[in-house]
């Protein structure tokens, strides 16, 4: 509103000037009423006179005095006058003069209001939250003109919305409805000051279209469809909820198009004719609500059955094939066994079972035969439905034997087997250490794949893998234990599970072996390995058969020769196995020894003897006095006692369940190159049967147990056991080891025998090209020279390779010992004790032969063998007279012969040199030449003493060396006809003189050892003498064994040339009962007697009894018992 000035006095009437300053009144009036306004701020700007008042109650603001000049008056309005009143303009000019009272009228207006209200046009109800813009002029007269800014205010719930403090003038008022209502033109309306208008419009609400999409068939709602409408060139969509709906919501009014959008799954499941609903909408609000329909495409329902059981079968893939289609439909059978092909076109079908995987191994499936009409389906929404009938496969391994006997028993496999045929079905068997499995596997026949139940493969174990140590069709065995069966088909089948079974051991058979692997060498193709075989094969231990020459083969046939009558008689023993009547008489067989008592191996808890024949006497006095002779001699002749031992393995039999003492299964084919520990036991000599003075017997007071026990102790090897002759003692035990007791390598064809530490390990035989040796292990026990020696031979599965442990040998001994634990009697043994085997006691004897008696002349009393062999038993020396040949001097030199001109010369060379004596002759004595006749003037005892002078004479000729010739000459015409041994010479001196018409006693001289085994025995002695003391005396002086207490034999000393015959070095210095002392040389035990008839008797003592069984006696050795 403009301002203006106004006064009492017109404004264009001057003012007087006034001398004093002049007054300014200014009076704030409302334009509609002139009504004062009180509380205005009057300001003064331009003049001297500043400063702001508010008008008074009458509205007037008085500046007394006001300055003169010119100014600008403004009114600010505040509190409650700024809401209810336009701000008026300042008034510009206002002149206040001196002396003079101006007056400034300022006019203000007061607002208007304007209040918009939006109706339904429908129902007249409020519309609220619509947004009203109403725009008015500036109301201000000076330049620039300003336009009247913009107001935006939605409705309220009532529809209305109210526009206070609007300056008066022309509007306009525009409103943006919300979107269900069609917009209304702009309207005009001229607001009055201080006055409130309403304006009134009305809004038409738009209108809806809901379109339901339904199957044809069934009326039910199919959702996500989308549904397009065309109205006046615009096209709207819309996608049906789960109620199926498409809601089209204020939408434009007009003529609409609707139709259907369905997407790629939609088309493949309906089909929608096309045609559009055309539904006219007019705004009125209204929902218009259509229905457009699908026609769903035909559902093929698909059951798959078990043709056997009739129930549903689960996870079949089902395809269906539509005639001309390319490709088939699919589907997995659902629990119910159902494949529901839904919305699909129609047409005709072919269906069938997709079987893969698990199915294809569980089920076949063929066409029905007559073949069944395909499903055909309708256009409509139809259900077809169509059964598919599977034929359930089936492959079950029902049982195996828990174990069997490979090569004679055969594993028998049960199994179940159903539509399977022309399927390829194999069976494996692996075992669980065999480093190229599978063992054996193979496919199954066309029978063996024909339907049924509790079918039976029968396997022999033999094995037909490519590769590993069973390649070569070779049976399994227990190293690779257990086994497992499996039954599988190109379809995956495994016969639901594997089965698991086993091959055991059953025991071991520990007997003799065979010195070759099958047939004797030929004779003239392999001379050699011939000869070493038949020398073994009689008892001359002659080594391993390897065809080489060896000193053993040459000792052997040394043996042999030396051992047999009619042999070789001017050499004894030749080393040449090649020399023809060598060769001839081994190929007869003659000279048969028995070496091991029965023939056989002793059972367990018995005593057999072995033997090692020694017919080896001194062949000189210078031999003889050696302190070792008769070690060196057995050095030089013999060899160890030795037997090849086979160790044969059988099986547990299919029908052993271990519960019961069983017999084994001989399987040899199937036993596998486990390793057999080859042990022997030493095992303590029971000495019982010796003579001891405890208690004291004063008829034989011979300590002879008390000395071998102390023997034994100082030399055993800290085990009690362990007391066989040690090395050092001329034995062959060299520790407590088994090495010293077997020949490794390949010595006894076709065994390996491996030493691995101490121990001794022969692997089992599974070559094929020695039959006879499969499933045993060999190896060549060694025993020694020695009598006494005695051995208890063991044999045990050992779970190992050439001594090296299996990689499976704790699963290999538990199977067993679970196996064979059964048994009470191995409960809590380990595999290795039940799976073993020991022979009884081996004990060595010596056996020593007679080889004859020489009778010059004979004695007239039988040689009393018996009482021979008793005495050297207590050795262990069997003394065998039963070959002793009766032999008279001209069977030895006979007349004329170069025997009995060697014989002769000798006795005349060493008595009568000078040829006193007519030519000598042999006689019924040994004296070769006639006595002397009984001078004229000598009487009766100077003639008997002068032929026992000429007999002393001629027994101590040359010393003594002629009877050791003659013995030698003796022996050897006993070899021309006789085995070796021991040849007793009976002899009479000369013919029994007959003094003064009296025949008077045999001379008696003496009675001594000679050379090569030759005893010369006087007759005299022999009627007096007890023959255990007697023979076992001189017998034993041929083996070296040397005098003990003999201090009145002055003359022996002699002979022998020795410095101390009795020697303390070789007997038991506690011992004063020995064979080898003379009863009147035992000076502790005066008037002693060993004549027939005497209860006193001797017995060789301890250190005789050694060396008689081979043992080194001068060092190592206690000196008393």
């Amino acid at each position: 509103m403009p301002w203006r000035l106004f006064s009492r006095r017109p404004r264009v009437q001057p003012v007087a000037p006034c001398p004093f300053p002049g007054e300014l009144f200014v009076l704030v009036t409302r334009s509609d009423t002139g009504a004062a306004v009180v509380g205005a701020q009057v300001a003064l700007a331009g003049g001297p006179t500043a400063g702001a008042k508010p008008t008074n109650g009458v509205g007037s603001a008085a500046y007394q005095p006001c300055a003169q000049g010119q100014y600008t008056v403004s009114v600010s309005l505040a509190d409650r006058n700024a809401a209810l009143y336009e701000v008026p303009d300042a008034v510009p000019n206002v002149a206040v003069t001196v002396g003079q009272q101006t007056f400034c009228d300022v006019v203000v207006d007061p607002y208007a209001s304007l209040v918009v209200e939006l109706l339904r046009s429908t129902d007249r109800a409020p519309v609220a939250k619509a947004d009203v813009v109403v725009t008015g002029p500036s109301n201000r007269a000076a330049a620039p003109v300003r336009p009247s800014s913009a107001r935006t205010t939605p409705t309220a719930f009532n529809g209305k919305v109210h526009f206070p403090q609007l300056s008066h003038g022309d509007y306009t008022v525009d409103v943006t409805p919300p979107a269900e209502y069609v917009a209304v033109a702009q309207s005009a309306v001229t607001l009055v000051r201080g006055q409130q208008q309403v304006l009134q419009l009305l809004l038409p609400p738009k209108p809806s279209l809901h379109v339901t999409v339904k199957r044809n068939d069934t009326q039910a709602v199919v959702a996500g469809v989308k549904v397009r409408s065309i109205v006046n060139g615009h096209t709207l969509e819309a996608t049906g909820g789960g109620d199926g709906v498409a809601r089209l919501d204020r939408v434009e009014a007009g003529n609409h198009s609707v139709g259907l959008m369905l997407d790629p799954d939609q088309t493949k499941r309906y089909l929608w004719d096309g045609v559009a609903a055309t539904p006219v909408l007019a705004n009125d609000g209204a929902t218009t609500a259509i229905d457009l329909l699908l026609e769903p495409k035909p559902t093929l329902k698909v059951t798959v059955r078990n043709e056997d059981s009739n129930e549903v079968v689960a996870g079949v893939k089902v395809r269906a094939l539509l005639a001309g289609a390319a490709a088939p439909l699919e589907l997995t059978s659902s629990a119910q066994g159902v494949s529901s092909f839904e919305f699909i076109d129609a047409g005709n079908y072919s269906v069938e079972p997709h079987l893969e995987g698990e199915t294809r191994k569980q089920y076949r499936w063929r066409p029905t035969l007559p073949a069944v009409a395909p499903p055909v389906l309708p256009r409509s929404g139809a259900v077809v439905g169509a059964t598919l009938w599977l034929k359930p496969r089936k492959l079950e391994l029902v049982s195996v034997d828990d174990h069997f006997a490979p090569s004679v028993e055969t594993l028998d496999i049960k199994y179940h087997i159903k539509n399977l045929s022309g399927r390829t079905v194999k069976l494996e068997i692996t075992g669980t250490n065999y480093p190229n499995n599978p063992v054996y596997s193979r496919n199954l026949s066309d029978a063996e794949r024909d339907d049924g139940d509790d079918k039976i493969i029968a396997w022999d174990g033999k094995a037909n893998c490519p590769a590993g140590p069973l390649a070569g069709t070779l049976y399994i065995n227990p190293k690779y234990a257990p086994y497992k069966v499996k039954l599988s088909t190109n379809l995956g089948h495994d016969g639901v599970r594997e089965v698991e079974f086993k091959v055991l051991y059953h025991s071991v058979v520990l007997e003799q072996g065979t010195w070759v692997p099958g047939a004797a060498p030929a004779r003239l193709a392999d001379p050699i390995k011939w000869a070493q075989y038949e020398l073994n094969r009689l008892g001359y231990f002659a080594g391993p058969v390897t065809g080489a020459v060896t000193p053993q083969l040459q000792r052997a046939v040394a043996r042999y020769t030396y051992a047999h009558e009619g042999l070789y008689a001017g050499q004894k023993e030749i080393q040449n196995h090649a020399d023809a009547s060598f060769v001839t008489h081994l190929a007869n067989g003659d000279g048969a020894l028995t070496w091991l008592q029965g023939g056989a191996l002793p059972a367990e808890g018995t005593t057999a003897r072995a033997y090692i024949d020694h017919d080896y006497f001194f062949s000189s006095i210078a031999e003889f006095s050696q302190a070792d002779g008769a070690v060196t001699k057995d050095q030089a002749k013999l060899d160890r006692w030795e037997t090849p031992l086979e160790c044969r393995v059988l099986l547990v039999g299919k029908a052993d369940d271990g519960t019961a003492v069983s017999v084994g299964i001989n399987a040899p084919a199937a036993v596998g190159d486990i390793d057999i520990r080859f042990h022997v036991e030493d095992p303590a000599e029971d000495t019982s049967t010796l003579p001891t003075n405890k208690p004291r017997n004063a008829d034989i007071p011979s300590p002879v147990r008390e000395y071998v026990n102390k023997a034994l102790k100082a030399t055993r090897a800290g085990d009690p056991d362990l007391d066989n002759c040690p090395q050092a003692q001329n034995g062959e035990r060299a520790s407590s080891t088994d090495r010293d007791y077997f020949r490794v390598g390949v010595e006894l064809e076709p065994y390996t025998v491996t030493l691995v530490g101490d121990e001794i390990f022969g692997t089992c035989s599974v070559d094929p090209a020695h039959a006879p040796k499969l499933g045993r292990a060999g190896a060549l026990f060694r025993g020694s020279t020695i009598a006494g020696d005695d051995y208890i031979l063991h044999a045990n599965v050992s779970f190992t390779q050439a001594g090296v442990d299996l990689g499976n040998k704790a699963t290999l001994q538990a199977l067993h010992e679970a196996h064979h634990g059964q048994l009470p009697a191995n409960a809590n043994r380990k595999a290795e004790e039940v799976l073993a085997r020991k022979t009884g006691k081996i004990v060595l004897w010596r056996r020593h032969h007679a080889a004859a008696v020489v009778n010059w002349p004979a004695s007239g009393r039988a040689v009393n063998w018996g009482a021979m062999a008793t005495a050297y038993a207590q050795a262990l020396c069997e003394f065998d007279a039963g070959a002793a040949q009766n032999l008279a001097p001209v069977a030895l030199f006979a007349l004329g012969s170069p025997e009995e001109t060697q014989f002769l010369g000798t006795m005349q060379a060493a008595f009568d040199p000078t040829n006193a004596f007519p030519a000598p002759a042999i006689n019924a004595e040994l004296f070769p030449w006639a006595l002397p006749a009984q001078g004229i003037a000598e009487d009766d005892n100077d003639y008997y003493g002068r032929l026992a002078e000429l007999m002393q004479d001629f027994g101590d000729a040359d010393g003594g060396q002629m009877m050791m010739d003659l013995s030698t000459q003796i022996a050897a015409r006993v070899r021309a006809t006789c085995r070796a041994g021991a040849v007793i010479w009976e002899m009479d001196w000369c013919p029994a003189p007959v003094i003064g018409g009296v025949a008077q006693n045999q001379f008696g001289l003496f009675c001594q050892a000679g050379p090569d085994g030759v005893v010369q025995m006087n007759n005299q002695m022999t009627a007096t003498e007890q023959p255990g003391f007697l023979y076992s005396h001189e017998v034993a002086h041929t083996r070296f064994l040397w005098h003990h207490e003999t201090s009145h034999s002055r003359g022996l000393r002699g002979l022998f040339r020795l410095p101390n015959y009795d020697s303390r070095q070789h007997h038991d210095l506690s011992d004063h009962n020995c064979t080898m002392s003379y009863p009147n040389g035992v000076t502790s035990r005066p008037r002693l007697s060993w004549d027939i008839g005497d209860t006193t008797e001797a017995r060789f003592c301890g250190k005789c009894t050694l060396k008689l069984r081979g043992w080194r006696i001068i060092t190592g050795l206690p000196d008393r018992s």
